[in-house]
Order: structure tokens, then C-alpha cells, then sequence
């Protein structure tokens, strides 16, 4: 028997342990296009502010993956799924054969289609990568653009001020956190923001990056233009689902699974970001991309994996 997760992130960590929970000798192969340990992903504003150092953005012991009898393929990306014959294809050419297969591939940024965005200095807010590229270009004094208003958002934002940036947040809807705070408490929050010098332009959006090889400008869709040194598209994630559009695997916005975390292909489970899962107060299958969801549903897939 082998277990195959797909992704390394929390929802793996949560396979991983609730695997050992019952099964605690056959083989579990995490295969990873981050060359990383398991780290947190909402700690990386707090690593661009300098606020944690290196080791603190890990979620497990560095003899983690020793102790859970896990083999980690790091660095290497999966891109194809033949589940007829349960095997995964790597860039490498390396070829996985499994016999439980975990996808936990997560979200990835939205970036809205606009002109300029192969310009230099323009970078999304998901991964440590594009933190330490970000750490690489900014310094007091330097123009960033956030482009969203939400919890994602708002972090880069605090980070980026702390590290001594001019920051203005982009954010289409009419106020910030529209998601999870009514007027008045959206209006609390970004006063107390406005207070350590963080500017918001609301009911706008980001149409255009303007400059000749970097960016030097923005355009926003009433037309105003901004000076700028950076933008950081942090609006936030869509299911990351792009190597199983051609397959047989069910999908509507993530990846349907049920209660098990079963898809609708025997021996294959999906947890997190990506997955279109039961909401019990809707009643109805929607993606939730929140990091608390996302262990749980790993830890229930790997149970049930493990019979």
C-alpha cells in the first residue's frame, strides 16, 4: 500500500497524521513543487516584517517527515494524473504509482487580466517565494500598490508598512473585510489602519500597471493614475485545480467531495483550498479556503484512506 499526497501545506499534515493514526507501517510519498518544509502560510506577512525569523514559519520539527515514515518529493511538480493506471507524471519525468491518492493542491492567487502585468515588481501574496522576492525589492520610501481589501490584503499591507513602505490598498467593494465585517466594523478597522499610515481607495479597481520594463505607474478604473514602485495582487485564492480540468475527476469550482472527502474516482481524496466540500450551515457543497478546514478535512481523509 502507498499513499500519495499532493501537496505540502496543512491539509498534507493533517493526511500525514490522521494516516499514522491507523496505519502506521505502509508508505506515504508528499510530493511538493516548493522546495520547502511545511510551513505556514499565513505567517509569511509576519516573515516580511521581520516580525518571526526563518525557523518560526514552520508548522512541524524539522524530523517530521522521519518520524511520520514519509518520503518528501520537494521541489519537483506534478503535471498530470493518469487515474486509469494511478500513476502521477513529474516534470522530471518521474513516474508515481499510488495506491490512496490525496490531492491537496490548494488555491493560487487571482490576478485579474489586466495590461502590464509581466512588468517588473509586480508580485502576488500566497507563498514564502513571493515574500523573499518582495524582501528583495522593497525599502523605506517605496510606492506599493495592494490591490484587495480582505484578511490577505490587509496583512501585506501591515507588513509592508511596518517595513517602512508608502502603502495605499486597492479594494473594489465599498468597504474593507466586506466578507466578514458589517459597515461599522469595516470603518473601526481601517481608521485604526489609516493610523499607522496605511491610505485606501475604495469602490476602485486596479485596470492597468503602467512603466517600460518595471512598474512606474498605475491606472485605476476611474481613470486616476498612481505613482508606484510595486503592486502585490493579494484578493485572494481560487482552487487550484488546473492539471484535472481534462480528467474525469468531478469539479465545479473546486474539486466535489463528500463526507469521507471522497471525489467521485475510487481511492482519491482532495482536503483544502482546492475542494468543493459540505457546508453544514448552508447545506450545500462551496469552497471555504480557511486553514482550520483545511487540517480537519486532511485529517479526515487520511482516516479514511486508511480504512
Amino acid at each position: 500500500m502507498r499513499y500519495v499526497i499532493i501537496g505540502n501545506s496543512i491539509a498534507a499534515a493533517g493526511c500525514i497524521e490522521g494516516i499514522r493514526k491507523i496505519d502506521d507501517k505502509n508508505e506515504i510519498v508528499v510530493i511538493s513543487n516548493e522546495p520547502y518544509h511545511i510551513y505556514s502560510r499565513p505567517l509569511i506577512s509576519y516573515w516580511l516584517s521581520k516580525k518571526i525569523s526563518d525557523e518560526k514559519i514552520y508548522y512541524r520539527p524539522f524530523d517530521y517527515y522521519e518520524k511520520y515514515k514519509v518520503k518528501p518529493i520537494l521541489g519537483r511538480k506534478v503535471e498530470r494524473v493518469d487515474f486509469e493506471n494511478r500513476k502521477l507524471y513529474l516534470d522530471n519525468k518521474e513516474e508515481i504509482y499510488y495506491d490512496k491518492l490525496l490531492i491537496a493542491t490548494g488555491g493560487k492567487p487571482f490576478i485579474p487580466n489586466i495590461p502590464g502585468l509581466n512588468k517588473k515588481n509586480v508580485f502576488t501574496f500566497i507563498k514564502f517565494d513571493d515574500v523573499k522576492a518582495i524582501d528583495q525589492m522593497i525599502c523605506p520610501g517605496k510606492r506599493t500598490i495592494v490591490v484587495g481589501g480582505g484578511l490577505s490584503g490587509l496583512k501585506a499591507a501591515e507588513a509592508l508598512t511596518k517595513r517602512g513602505c508608502e502603502v495605499i490598498v486597492i479594494e473594489l467593494a465599498e468597504r474593507i473585510l466586506g466578507s466578514i465585517l458589517d459597515e461599522e466594523g469595516a470603518k473601526l478597522v481601517q481608521e485604526e489602519l489609516e493610523n499607522h499610515g496605511i491610505k485606501f481607495i475604495l469602490k476602485n479597481s486596479l485596470i492597468e500597471i503602467l512603466g517600460d520594463e518595471k512598474v512606474e505607474k498605475v491606472k485605476l478604473q476611474d481613470q486616476e493614475i498612481l505613482p508606484a514602485d510595486l503592486v502585490v495582487f493579494s484578493i485572494g485564492v481560487i482552487p487550484n485545480v488546473d492539471i484535472f480540468k481534462d480528467t474525469p475527476l468531478n469539479i465545479n469550482r473546486g474539486i466535489i467531495v463528500n463526507e469521507k472527502m471522497e471525489t467521485n474516482i475510487p481511492d482519491v481524496y482532495a482536503a483544502g483550498d482546492v475542494v468543493s466540500a459540505f457546508d453544514l450551515i448552508l447545506e450545500q457543497n462551496r469552497v471555504i479556503p480557511i486553514l482550520p478546514n483545511a487540517y480537519i478535512q486532511g485529517e479526515i481523509a487520511g482516516q479514511n484512506m486508511a480504512g
